[in-house]
Order: C-alpha cells, then structure tokens, then sequence
C-alpha cells in the first residue's frame, strides 16, 4: 500500500575514500592466499550436510566432456548466483565467460543429481584487485531464472555489521587437507567469527576490516574449492560472508578470511537480476550509512554499520551499564522480535496510541524482505521478560518517514501498526509524547533490552539508564573527538534532528536497544528514539531521533 525502504538490513559506504587501500607491494602475486579453486573438494573437519539443509548452494564447474568443479556459490535471486571474483576470472577471455562454465543446484552430490544451468553474463566488483586479494566479489546471471523447488531456494542476505563471537555456518565442497582427497558430498562446519582487531594481527597489513570478515577454529576450516561459497548466521540464517582467502593453509588454525557483505550492499543491489521474483529484498537484518560527508556517497570504502547496528537477531541484548527496571514501571515499552520458530530480539519500541508504535526507521527496514515486513514480525507488551509473559501483536503494515535515509542515519522514525488494538492494563500503557524541544542539561532515562557490551552476554529483562542531555553543540564536538580517538568515521551530527545523551564511559545504549524510548523524568513524555552511536558506551553520546522534529509525521500517521 505504501512504498517502504526495507530489505533486511543496512549497508555502508564510506564516501570519503574513493576505495579501499593497503600498504602492499600491488605487482606481487598474492593469489596462492585464495587459490582455493581445486577440483578436490572437501572443507577440513567437516561434516556431512543433511539433504536439504543448504537449499542455496551452487556448485560451479567447467569442461566440455570432463566437468570439473570449480567453486561454491550461492543463489540470491532466480537469476543471480553470488561468489567470489576469483572463482571466475580465470575462466574468461576478453570479457566473456567461457561456455562450458556452469552452475548446479538441488543436490548434495555435485556431480549426480540436481539441477545444471548455464550463465549469460558477470558482474565483477569495479574494485576487484585479485594481487590485494580485496573487494574479492561478484555475480554470475544465469541465462534463464532458476526454477525454486524445497532443494532450491534464495539465500537471504543479512547486511548488519557481524562482531566477534557469533555463530556461523559455512558449508562447500573443498580439500579435506592440501592435497587431500575429495568429497563429492556437500560438507558444513560451524564456527564463530572473530574481532576485526584479532584478524588485523593474525594478518599484519594484509586484513582489511572495513571488508573483510574472519572466522577461526582449530584444525578445522575451508580449503581448496571452498571458495564463493557462503557464511551463514546460524541465528537468523542470512548469509554475511563469501569465501575469500587465507594464509596458513587449510585448517591449519589461522582464521579464513571472508568477503564482508556489509560492505558490498549497493553493488549487489545494483547489479542483481531481480527477474523471478515479485520485489527484490534480501532477507533480514541492516544498516548501512555513510561517512557523512558526502550526500550521496558512490563508492563503497568502508563498513560503518557498527554506528547504529542496534538491530540484534541473536537476542543478546541489554543495555550497557544499566539496571534492572521495575515490573511495570515502563508500561509503554515494546519488544520487536522475529522469527516464526525459535523468537529473536530485534529492537525496542515505545506504544503511543492502542494500535501505534514508535519505533526507529532502521527496525523496520530490518524486518523487511520481498515487499513487505516479514510474517514472523512481532510486538510484545506487558513484560519486563521479553521471551516470557505479555502479549503478542501481529503487525498489519507500517509507515517510514519519506525522507529517512539510511545511508547517513536521518530522520530515522517510523510507526508501526498492530493488527488489533492492544489491551490495556497496569503494565500496557501509551506513552505521552512531548513535543517541545529539549536542550541541554534534561535528565532523561532510557530502558531497553540492548547489549552488555559490544559482542557481550544476554539480559532478557528489561534494562533502564538514567541520562543527561547535551546541547547540539556539545554533541557535535564530543562525536568528532570521538571518531578521532576511537578511529572510527561518524556521520555528521544534526542537531535539530537529533537528541544527543550522555552518562560516562561503560554507560550507554547498545545492539538491541535501538527503537526504545527516552522520555524526560520530570514529566514522563517521550522525547527521543534511539537511533545509532559508537559501539558501545565508548565514551561518547548517543543520539536519537528528536521526537520534537517529526511532530507532523506521528500526527498524520498514528492510528
């Protein structure tokens, strides 16, 4: 009914660099750190993937009488196949594919079964340097839609910046050992991934955070012919990694490196074949935003989804410093979760009439996929415990501010309507909104379920922070000493959209907390939305959207 924004999550672009850069000697051939294109093919300390339980992969192989394999993929629309850039390079001339290379799905066995097609065309990465091994990435379009069956299916793509420490699945038909042999069958293997800070030292000037994502395990890992093929959330099950590289060899307990997703959204965006499908989406979770200091931004450089990555699909979650809140205390607080079996957090939201919530425009973007919000999109009200008591209301449809816009975090409101109207109670209340503008020097509080700390430990029960305003410029000095201290480009701060707040270092707001409600203490009124900070309580502000500023929006809007 309306036009929304959403597909699963942001992206980012820096806008300042024109591309990402290393310190690296560009005429030495770097290539034996990626050659993972083999036609032996096992992942090391794999095990066998259960039929079915990767309906996205692709098998990539070439040769007119003899097929070889060459590298995993993974199928992303009907008509486009995701890998990595070096899988094919090699088979083309002149710009164009080599006729025999082909792609295979709906079978565990590469080479028996399934489904083979053929592809029209590539799209490599503009920035793709196979001798810097970065912006490792690109497409294949088939040259007619593959047909969907329960062993062929899309991969969602989940574009929310990954930390350290989270579950990830990786499945492929690489070496079992260097020159090992092969396994015909489809191999998974479960990990974690690890800090941008522990991969920079494994990797001294060759591990580019901004683009890159690692992941490690002991004597286990991906090998020859590994490569292209996908890193999954365990969680929420978007893929957040392409297979890139790696530098000790295979499952040697060195980290393989993988291609950021987060850090490529407009490029896949732009290039996909949205053909076969009703509306292109990539399935779940977000944010994407720019450096600032560009309107638009046309280059991706570098991922800063770190800033207002508040959206958290694991559900771990609490705000940073904080207390346990009063039962009923917050009546007006909403728990936003997903998930049509096992429920995960995804944000905070405030109810401001029996049928509205406020929440950030960024929640609702990441809950969005294939035109619509997800079915599994929930709201619960009445608990303190977010997974436990309540009651639940589906949402009916939603509405973003028109000008939001998540490539530099403005104007980052929206509404959400229930399909019923929610019961009242003692402990489901609205929230009164206050519309005057709030300077500097308010006491504040903020409750929600967000992050101990960045990649920390879980707290189902609502948590709340007291917090002091600061006026715009304050908050405009405080957020440029802290992208210089903490090395980190933030976008530009504006003051008469944004609310900022501050307590003191190891205090503050979290992944999981956007979306909640900042309401001022001496009249109980709703002033702010939390939107995006440096992750997390650093020792810098928090902003949030100003509820003064989009008064007119939530008037015409609200139900």
């Amino acid at each position: 009914m309306l036009f929304k924004y959403g597909i699963v999550l942001l992206a980012l672009f820096s806008g300042c660099l024109a591309r990402p850069s290393l310190e690296i000697d560009d005429t030495i051939d770097l290539s034996s750190f990626f050659d993972h294109v083999g036609p032996s093919t096992r992942i090391v300390g794999g095990s066998p993937a259960a039929v079915g339980s990767a309906p996205y992969m692709v098998a990539l192989s070439a040769g007119d009488v003899i097929r070889n394999y060459q590298c995993g993929a993974s199928l992303i629309t009907p008509r486009t196949v995701l890998t990595a850039a070096h899988c094919y390079v090699v088979h083309t001339e002149a710009g164009v594919l080599s006729s025999s290379y082909r792609g295979i799905v709906g079978t565990n066995l590469w080479k028996e079964g399934g489904y083979m097609f053929a592809f029209e065309r590539f799209v490599t990465h503009p920035d793709y340097s196979q001798n810097m091994l970065k912006n490792d990435l690109g497409l294949l379009v088939t040259a007619a839609p593959v047909p969907l069956s329960d062993l062929v299916q899309i991969m969602p793509l989940s574009f929310n910046h990954v930390d350290a420490g989270v579950q990830v699945r990786v499945t492929g038909w690489g070496l079992i050992r260097p020159e090992g042999p092969r396994s015909d069958n489809l191999l998974e293997l479960v990990t974690s991934t690890m800090g941008g800070e522990e991969c920079t030292a494994a990797f001294p000037s060759m591990f580019q955070s901004s683009i890159e994502l690692c992941t490690v395990r002991d004597n286990r890992g991906t090998c020859n012919s590994d490569s292209g093929s996908p890193l999954v959330r365990t969680d929420i099950g978007g893929q957040v990694g392409v297979v890139s590289w790696s530098m000790l060899g295979c499952g040697r307990g060195g980290p393989d490196v993988y291609v950021r997703l987060s850090a490529f959204r407009r490029f896949i965006e732009s290039n996909a074949v949205k053909e076969g499908i009703m509306s292109f989406k990539y399935g779940f979770l977000l944010i994407a935003l720019l450096s600032g200091c560009l309107a638009t931004p046309s280059l991706e450089a570098q991922d800063l989804s770190i800033f207002f990555e508040h959206v958290d699909t694991s559900a771990t979650n609490r705000i940073v410093g904080g207390t346990t809140a009063e039962e009923g205390s917050a009546p007006h607080m909403v728990a936003l979760s997903v998930g049509s079996i096992i429920r995960s957090l995804s944000c905070g939201g405030s109810l401001i009439t029996t049928q509205t919530i406020l929440t950030a425009a960024h929640c609702i973007e990441g809950a969005w996929g294939f035109g619509s919000l997800v079915s599994s999109y929930r709201a619960t009200v009445g608990t303190n415990v977010w997974n436990q008591g309540g009651a639940s209301y589906a949402i009916a449809r939603n509405v973003t501010h028109p000008h939001y816009l998540g490539s530099t975090i403005k104007n980052d409101i929206g509404l959400l309507m229930t399909s019923t109207e929610v019961r009242m109670s003692d402990t489901v209340k609205p929230i009164p909104l206050s519309f005057g503008f709030v300077e500097g020097g308010i006491e504040t509080r903020a409750t929600g379920w967000g992050r101990i700390r960045a990649g920390g430990p879980i707290s189902n029960t609502l948590l709340e922070l007291t917090l002091t305003t600061i006026s715009g410029e304050e908050c405009v000095e405080k957020v440029a000493q802290a992208s210089v201290d903490l090395n980190i480009r933030a976008p530009d701060i504006e003051p008469h959209l944004e609310l900022c707040v501050f307590h003191s270092e190891n205090h503050g707001m979290c992944n999981g907390d956007s979306g909640s409600a900042l309401v001022r203490t001496d009249i109980g009124g709703q002033v702010g939305v939390v939107s995006w900070g440096f992750p997390c309580a650093r020792g810098a502000p928090d902003m949030f959207a100003r509820v003064s500023a989009f008064r007119d929006f939530i008037e015409e809007h609200a139900v």
